[in-house]
């Protein structure tokens, strides 16, 4: 394994250029143009796709007069661009994946993931990793999906349960040469994974830790003269990074087994020197330039997800010792490229290939369920759409009170007409509902595991709960009450609440101790009945978590 040199970037009048150029077209990258004694390789990458081959209407960006997004025909079209000049430019072409394919349409969980790989064959991916929501179905899909892939599923650090080695169906790392240059990429999924999936999803299975997983495998990748060494992780450099910077030599410091998360690709980037670039996943945000550590100057990449935008940077081979100089950024709007259909053309075959399969995977999905007359937007804690959300459990059980969690809560509704499509993409993951006979104790039991630590993702109706920040944990709610009554240690609560935290996710580790009885119904169709019954619907948002104390 070659040494990392220092970092080589644009100069400032190539920058200030670039971004005047009115379309990050051809003419930028001639702008920019091949430096002398360096080879250029083009780093393609994507991310949480979900599912989202199609092209859609981008209201996250305009509500009212939403842009048009090209999907994956736009994408397959880019990608055969960048490769036909490249090919003309004598450069390479990097295609990677960061993970979470299918999981989040119609079309990705009715084909169990194959419509999304079957595009990827036809475009060429040269590996991609594996994310957490790929175990959503059960790790036997995610298996199937590895070994029937044609290009490599990444998972240096799955393993089964009690092992140190990975599993045999998806191997650790994959070696890829471009235009003479080797790279090793190593693929991480996080370790919140055995959180964040239910148990029965990846029973068997241990996540190891990601630093000593990359570690193992960089020694083993000198066996193959590597000039560039790549993590291709499912986890990402989260958006208040530069508020960590001081806190990064501590997490890293800290043995894997007092951690109480795994790292994300920002402290992968400290705590292993020597990796050249991460490619990542995971957070569903964007870098519009690369992160780069200031220390071990390890670049990080990601894109926002779901197929919105293309990573695109171009790396820079010193010749003469086929190491890493540094990048180009191959769009003046940045490392990510938006695929605008305006700009982006789609590919007419893979436009009917796809057409073809979310026809048949979402026939009906767009007959209208109901009116919606106010915005029911998502947030960082409690917020409109989760009490919409809880109430149309409440209503499906007939409960005293329902809680989920936000993140299983996938995007915002904008009023208007509402489909079963929009519903769909809210909840996503066909939860059951299963419900809880218990007493006011074991109740507020179930409240305070919702606000303990530092959480904010507690949705909730029925109840309504006054937490102390400043409290500790266990004894954080100072009141809760239940149809207006304070919560009675001795009386009986119904209580509703998904599959997915009944089986003792992300800390939900109490539920799985109690009697549970099923609903007969998903989260799903509880939200399409409540739509339909109470339309036009019309919320005003009005906190039922009040907090108080701490910071």
């Amino acid at each position: 394994m070659r040494p990392f040199p220092l970092r080589f970037t644009p100069s400032l009048l190539i920058w200030t250029l670039a971004f005047l150029l009115p379309r990050p077209a051809d003419a930028a990258r001639q702008l920019v143009g091949a430096t002398d004694g360096v080879k250029r390789v083009h780093l393609l990458y994507t991310n949480d796709i979900h599912g989202f081959l199609s092209p859609r209407e981008a209201s996250f960006m305009n509500p009212d007069f939403p842009p048009g997004l090209g999907g994956a025909p736009a994408l397959t079209k880019y990608i055969a661009d960048v490769r036909a000049q490249a090919a003309a430019d004598g450069e390479g072409v990097l295609l990677l994946d960061g993970g979470d394919i299918f999981q989040g349409t119609r079309v990705g969980e009715r084909t169990r993931g194959r419509a999304i790989t079957d595009w990827m064959k036809a475009v060429g991916y040269d590996a991609m990793v594996l994310g957490n929501h790929d175990f959503d179905l059960g790790w036997d899909l995610t298996k199937q999906i590895a070994e029937t892939s044609s290009f490599p599923v990444l998972a240096a650090n799955v393993a089964p349960e009690g092992s140190q080695d990975p599993v045999y169906w998806a191997p650790p790392y994959t070696v890829v040469e471009k235009e003479g240059v080797r790279f090793g990429i190593v693929g991480l999924v996080t370790r919140d994974t055995e959180g964040l999936t239910g148990a029965d999803q990846i029973a068997g299975l241990d996540f190891l830790p990601i630093d000593e997983t990359m570690r193992r495998y960089m020694t083993e990748l000198e066996v193959h003269d590597v000039d560039v060494v790549m993590a291709l992780g499912h986890l990402g450099v989260p958006p208040d990074w530069s508020s960590r910077m001081d806190q990064l030599d501590r997490v890293v410091a800290t043995p894997p087994e007092e951690r109480q998360q795994g790292l994300n690709a920002q402290d992968l980037a400290r705590a292993v020197p020597g990796i050249h670039v991460i490619v990542g996943g995971h957070i569903h945000w964007g870098l519009r330039e690369p992160y780069e550590d200031p220390i071990t100057h390890t670049l990080c990449v990601q894109t926002y997800g779901k197929l919105s935008g293309v990573g695109h940077i171009i790396l820079l081979i010193d010749e003469e010792t086929q190491t890493l100089a540094g990048y180009e950024l191959a769009h003046a709007e940045g490392s990510e490229v938006t695929l605008f259909s305006d700009y982006n053309w789609p590919d007419p075959a893979q436009r009917d290939s796809i057409g073809a399969k979310v026809a048949i995977a979402e026939a009906g999905m767009d007959e209208v369920l109901a009116n919606l007359e106010v915005n029911l937007p998502r947030g960082t804690a409690e917020h409109a759409l989760g009490q919409v959300v809880t109430d149309a459990f409440l209503a499906a059980a007939e409960a005293d009170v329902a809680f989920t969690n936000r993140g299983g809560i996938r995007t915002e509704l904008r009023r208007g007409p509402i489909t079963s499509r929009h519903l769909f993409e809210v909840l996503p993951f066909n939860n059951e509902l299963v419900t809880y006979d218990v007493d006011g104790t074991q109740l507020m039991e179930m409240l305070e595991t919702g606000v303990r630590g530092g959480r904010r993702d507690l949705q909730l109706a029925g109840a309504r709960i006054t937490v102390d920040r400043s409290r500790e944990d266990g004894d954080k709610i100072t009141a809760a009450t239940v149809a207006g009554a304070a919560v009675d240690p001795n009386a009986r609560y119904r209580v509703v609440t998904t599959s997915y935290l009944a089986s003792g996710a992300i800390g939900w580790d109490l539920l799985p101790k109690l009697s549970e009885t099923p609903v007969g119904l998903t989260d799903l169709d509880a939200l399409i009945n409540y739509f339909s019954a109470n339309s036009p619907l019309q919320h005003d948002f009005e906190p039922r978590i009040h907090r108080i104390g701490g910071s």
